[in-house]
C-alpha cells in the first residue's frame, strides 16, 4: 500500500479503538531484514551497504535457470542481430501513440541487418516493411529471447522484472517509462552504463513529442547497434558478476529461507 494512503488511515485513536496496525513509521523501526527485490551488483554505487538489507532480485530467474547458463546460439538461418520491443504484460503501448510509434518505426527500418520483434496491441502503423519488423499482439517468449546470442538490444519500460531479466541475460537496454518505480530504474540503468533513457516530452496537446522521440530514438540506436559497444561490454562485465556471485554464495532462495530461518530461531 501506499505510504501516504496508509498513513491517511493511522491515527493513535483509530488504533486504539479499531486495532489497526501501527503507523509504517513505527513497522519500519521494528524491522529486523528488509529484503530488496533487486540484484547486489546492479543498484547505485552510491548506496550504503546495510548489514539487515538483502538483495534478492533474480529469485525468479534463477529458479527459471534459463538465463543464468551460457547464451543459446543462434541457428545460421536467424538473423545476426534481433532487436525485442516490448512493455511488459500490463500496458503494451505505455505512453507511446500512433505517431510516435511511426516515427519509431522509421528508425528500425534503418537498420535491415536486424530484426525486430515488436508486441504491441494497438498504435500499430499501416505501413511498414514486414521484413524488418514483426509484431504481434500476442505474447513473446521473452526471456527465450533474450537468452539467444543474436539478441543484441532490449527496448523496455524498464519494470523491475524485466530489468532483471535483461541484466541476467547480458542484453543492453533502451528505456522508456511508463509509470512507478520504472523512472527510479531507467535512470539506474544509464548510472550502471548498460542502457539509455529515453525522456517523452509531451506538447501542448499533451501528445508525445514524436520528432524529439523519433531523434532520441535514433541516437539512441546508433550507440547501441553497432558491434562491441560499450553498453554491451558493460552488461556483459555485470553479468559475469552475478553469476559469480551465484556460483560462490548460492541461489538468493536459499539465501532469502535461510536469513528468515535466522529470525525465526531467534
Amino acid at each position: 500500500m501506499d505510504l501516504t494512503i496508509f498513513d491517511s488511515f493511522y491515527t493513535e485513536g483509530n488504533v486504539k479503538d479499531l486495532q489497526l496496525p501501527s503507523s509504517i513509521e513505527f513497522l519500519f523501526k521494528k524491522i529486523k531484514l528488509h529484503f530488496l527485490n533487486q540484484p547486489f551488483h546492479a543498484k547505485f554505487k552510491e548506496f550504503p551497504v546495510i548489514e539487515n538489507i538483502f538483495y534478492i532480485g533474480g529469485i525468479v530467474v534463477e529458479q527459471n535457470e534459463v538465463l543464468i547458463k551460457e547464451k543459446v546460439k543462434a541457428n545460421d538461418n536467424e538473423p545476426k542481430c534481433v532487436v525485442l520491443f516490448t512493455f511488459g504484460t500490463v500496458n503494451l503501448t505505455g505512453l507511446l501513440d500512433l505517431k510516435s510509434i511511426s516515427r519509431m518505426f522509421e528508425e528500425f527500418e534503418k537498420y535491415g541487418n536486424c530484426l525486430f520483434k515488436v508486441r504491441l496491441h494497438r498504435f500499430v502503423p499501416e505501413n511498414y516493411n514486414d521484413n524488418i519488423i514483426k509484431v504481434t499482439d500476442e505474447m513473446l517468449p521473452q526471456k527465450e529471447i533474450l537468452s539467444k546470442n543474436n539478441t543484441k538490444l532490449f527496448i523496455s519500460h524498464c519494470g523491475q522484472n524485466s530489468l532483471t531479466e535483461a541484466i541476467y541475460a547480458g542484453v543492453p537496454l533502451i528505456c522508456i517509462p511508463t509509470y512507478g518505480d520504472q523512472f527510479y530504474l531507467s535512470s539506474l540503468v544509464e548510472h550502471l552504463g548498460i542502457g539509455i533513457y529515453i525522456k517523452l516530452y509531451k506538447s501542448n496537446e499533451n501528445e508525445v513529442n514524436s520528432e524529439v522521440f523519433g531523434s532520441d530514438m535514433e541516437s539512441a540506436l546508433n550507440k547501441m547497434l553497432i558491434e562491441n559497444n560499450i553498453y554491451q561490454k558493460t552488461i556483459n562485465e555485470l553479468r559475469t558478476k552475478i553469476l559469480i556471485d551465484l556460483e560462490e554464495n548460492g541461489p538468493k532462495k536459499i539465501i532469502f529461507l535461510e536469513k528468515i530461518s535466522e529470525v525465526i530461531g531467534k
